[in-house]
């Protein structure tokens, strides 16, 4: 590898840090499961985020869409969207309602769960998470279903790692295990979006392969750190060593929108969150976020929302897309 080379690697590795940096997790539960043959079973949606880690055994998911996956021993399934599936332990398994199953709460946020009795035996770890910031651009580009395989991770330390400590969290059944548990499941979470950020994105086009690019990735990173910039397509250009042109067509080609209208989806992204979680005034919002006035933060933010900024504090909507475009994607 060149000296360039190497400046280049160097530089994707921080973007791609910076990035993952500003993803938290909260709200987190978990399940264990065990499942005996033949079973199967109903799980609803969630308001975030699901995911599934074999412990033992296997399971098929399929979902409403038809999208059919197994996971084996090791694996873990995310579903980001949270959307309505059945876990199964063979194909022509039955399936039940989550209703009748047999639920017992074991902490706070932890159940354990028993479906059949006799037959072989699969043990889960069924759970949910919450992405804080819910909006982010990543999340536009995961695919239904992510999978993380441990048979495909050969060499990865800190897979055979998570998967030892979570199988003896599990069977040993230790004092404050619901705890470590819940924090492996997060660690898994966010470890299987690293992993498909690295090795599983076409790197054709798309927003992680332009945060990817030695120049666009520059503009991106910088419009993260320090959205409330007097940011214009000139600046960003700049910072991307390309001339204006260049950098817009390219910009818009690859992650799917101008570069503006990503700025203005980052920033009133940024604030619906401020809106939601505290009572700062509106007009200090505008300012955080480099409005030059809170009339003109206003009405960028009824044309982004659809309702003026006092009105969505008192009945925050849904968090937006930012309007990137799969197809660039994939």
């Amino acid at each position: 590898m060149s000296a360039d080379e190497d400046v280049n690697a160097a530089g994707d590795e921080v973007r791609l840090s910076a990035i993952l940096g500003e993803i938290r997790l909260s709200d987190s539960f978990y399940c264990k499961s065990y499942c005996y043959a033949p079973w199967g079973f109903v799980n609803p949606p969630g308001p975030g985020a699901i995911f599934h880690f074999v412990v033992e055994g296997s399971s098929i998911i399929e979902t409403v869409d038809g999208e059919t996956v197994r996971i084996a021993e090791g694996d873990l399934a995310l579903l980001y969207r949270g959307a309505d599936h059945v876990l199964k332990g063979q194909p022509d398994a039955p399936v039940f309602s989550i209703d009748s199953v047999v639920l017992k709460q074991t902490g706070e946020n932890s159940w354990t769960m028993t479906i059949g009795s006799a037959g072989e035996r699969s043990v889960l770890i069924c759970g949910g998470v919450s992405f804080d910031p819910p909006w982010h651009p990543l999340f536009e580009m995961l695919p239904s279903i992510l999978c993380l395989r441990r048979n495909e991770q050969e060499g990865s330390p800190w897979i055979e790692a998570l998967v030892s400590l979570m199988g003896g969290e599990v069977f040993r059944d230790l004092p404050g295990s619901e705890a470590v548990i819940t924090r492996l499941c997060e660690v898994l979470v966010i470890g299987t979006v690293r992993n498909w950020m690295l090795h599983e994105v076409d790197s054709s086009a798309g927003w992680i392969p332009a945060l990817r690019d030695q120049n666009l990735g520059r503009s991106i990173a910088r419009i993260h750190q320090t959205p409330s910039e007097k940011w214009t397509v000139a600046s960003l250009a700049a910072e991307a060593a390309l001339s204006r042109t260049v950098f817009a067509d390219r910009f818009t080609e690859m992650v799917g929108i101008p570069p503006m209208q990503y700025l203005t989806h980052l920033r009133m992204n940024l604030a619906g969150d401020m809106l939601r979680g505290g009572d700062s005034a509106i007009g200090r919002i505008a300012g955080e976020l480099g409005y030059s006035s809170e009339v003109s933060f206003s009405r960028a933010f009824k044309r982004f929302w659809g309702k003026p900024p006092g009105s969505f504090r008192r009945r925050p909507e849904d968090s937006r897309s930012f309007g990137i475009s799969r197809a660039a994607a994939t």
